[in-house]
């Protein structure tokens, strides 16, 4: 809380994974988001975008963590 007695608003990050296709950015993303990895033989290409967010706490602050996944990358991204 601040002083006035409200909480603040978390502090909001956003994380863009890329990279060559079939290397496990959307396992990682699994893993770290809901603490399971995904099975071998259940994982298939991400087609566009896979997205999760996480809410943490890091040294007292609030963070919510948005972290995109960007399947089938090709070498070029738009970001508009």
């Amino acid at each position: 809380p601040t002083r006035s007695g409200t909480t603040s608003a978390p502090i909001n990050v956003k994380l863009l994974l890329i990279g060559n296709s079939s290397v496990g950015k959307s396992s990682l993303l699994l893993r770290f988001s809901d603490e399971q990895w995904l099975p071998e033989d259940e994982a298939n290409a991400t087609i566009g975008v896979d997205f999760r967010v996480h809410k943490m706490d890091v040294r007292g602050k609030k963070v919510k963590l948005s972290i995109w996944v960007s399947g089938q990358c090709s070498g070029s991204l738009s970001l508009s």
